[in-house]
């Protein structure tokens, strides 16, 4: 079946332009270069008509950071598809790296801007889902025995998780000469020191 389409996607809110307009802004520039008077300058409005939809900077900001957060989860919910407990943990840390150098803004917007004031975006157990899906990786190797038993799975996740975004932003800040097949090597080479200390190999 055939669906006529007019050919013509529905206009923008102003509230979606905003948005729009204030993430490229912080994907492009960083987050100090995006201020309601740029944003509206940009679009051809008053700062006023801004505050209308977003009462501060802080709240447009949320709403950047929630989007990146969603692009992110999308990654990480993917890298959940192997078949057993260690790879789907294996899995979630190779997505994050996949989305760091696929989207390497939002993973900037995300985890390298200065002065964020949104703890409840902070990879904090309870805070952020998408730390919550790398915890729940860690505890689903440990009740199945991938894993020893004893391990605090938020502790280990935290520790798997520092690691990762280690490497990421030594490749970012071109520490393996901007090489993408050196970082990649490099990284599993690490990332399998850490693993030796954390995987119960099948007696």
């Amino acid at each position: 079946m055939t669906i006529e389409t007019t050919g013509h996607n529905p206009p923008r809110s102003r509230k979606e332009q905003i948005l729009d307009v204030a993430r490229s802004i912080c994907l492009k520039e960083g987050l100090g270069a995006m201020t309601m008077r740029r944003v509206a300058d940009e679009i051809g409005i008053s700062a006023t008509a801004i505050y209308r939809h977003y009462p501060d900077k802080a709240a447009l900001v949320k709403m950047v950071i929630n989007e990146a957060n969603h692009r992110l989860g999308g990654y990480l919910r993917h890298g959940m598809d192997a078949p057993d407990p260690w790879s789907r943990f294996q899995g979630t840390l190779d997505a994050l790296q996949q989305f760091a150098l696929s989207e390497t803004s939002a993973y900037e917007v995300l985890f390298f801007l200065r002065g964020r004031t949104d703890p409840d975006h902070l990879p904090l157990e309870m805070r952020s889902p998408n730390f919550g899906l790398l915890i729940d990786r860690v505890r689903e190797c440990i009740h199945t025995g991938a894993m020893p038993e004893g391990l605090e799975p938020a502790s280990v996740a935290i520790t798997v998780w520092a690691q990762a975004h280690g490497l990421i932003a030594l490749h970012l800040q071109g520490r393996f000469g901007g090489d993408e097949t050196v970082f990649r090597r490099t990284w599993h080479t690490s990332m399998d020191h850490l693993f030796d200390g954390l995987r119960r190999e099948p007696s």
